[in-house]
């Protein structure tokens, strides 16, 4: 009896042992569609150095606080220096969140003018694209340099993401502004995935994976994708075996 269930035990690992490498492969398959998703655009943006926030506009305590938690947390993930500007007239901002009802004097203010100028989008095409944008709910302008991202500003309708500004909302702008990556209803679960509605409290695994595997040094800003696939897919399935 001791023989047979020795026996049993030896087919059961060999079974789990030549199980692993089929789920580590479709876990890496998985992954790789989702990734696709998020860097359809085809080239890796990412932060060099600080990233120096500053939440303006129509936003209450509770959201603004709950915005301030979900920095602090993406910091912690990329190992980034993310920190919130306190200096005078906005000095050292570089990753404006701005949450208004309206556009147009936003338009006519010098120190989003300035912004959009560093961004590299201050042409009559942006402003034509920041009114359509923002009718949807939402725009972003980015510019970067050879080094990385240098600037990004997130416009928020709070017509159309109020009332009240949820978690997901929130976790969505942030991620967004740290990965430049698109929105995609294929990707779940995600805070990038704008087909979901439900409440969602933090970064789901798969985003948290995403954001320390983007910023693993091996993975180089400016690359494309296409170039950086596999290292990414196989960081980011490292970071989810370990959680």
């Amino acid at each position: 009896m001791a023989i047979v269930r020795v026996f049993v035990a030896a087919i059961m690992l060999l079974g789990a042992a030549l199980a692993a490498p089929a789920a580590r492969a479709q876990d890496a398959a998985a992954i790789e569609a989702h990734l696709s998703e998020l860097f359809a655009g085809g080239t890796i943006r990412k932060w060099p150095g600080p990233v120096r926030f500053r939440v303006l506009g129509d936003i209450t305590d509770p959201e603004l606080a709950e915005l301030r938690r979900i920095m602090a947390t993406a910091k912690a993930a990329t190992g980034l220096d993310i920190a919130e500007d306190t200096t005078p007239e906005n000095a050292a901002t570089n990753a404006p969140f701005v949450f208004t009802r309206e556009i147009e004097p936003l338009l006519d203010d010098p120190a989003v003018a300035q912004l959009f100028r560093r961004a590299g989008e201050d042409d009559g095409a942006f402003v034509r694209r920041m009114r359509a944008d923002f009718r949807q709910g939402s725009l972003r302008g980015t510019g970067s340099s050879p080094a990385g991202i240098v600037v990004s500003l997130q416009i928020v309708n709070t017509e159309r993401y109020g009332p009240t500004l949820t978690s997901r909302q929130l976790l969505r702008l942030a991620f967004e502004t740290l990965t430049e990556t698109l929105s995609s209803n294929r990707v779940r679960p995600s805070v990038s995935n704008s087909g979901e509605a439900g409440p969602l409290a933090d970064f789901t695994p798969f985003d948290r994976a995403v954001l320390a595997a983007l910023y693993d040094p091996r993975i180089p800003h400016g690359a494309r994708f296409a170039e950086v696939r596999p290292l990414l897919v196989e960081l980011v399935r490292q970071r989810l075996a370990a959680r």
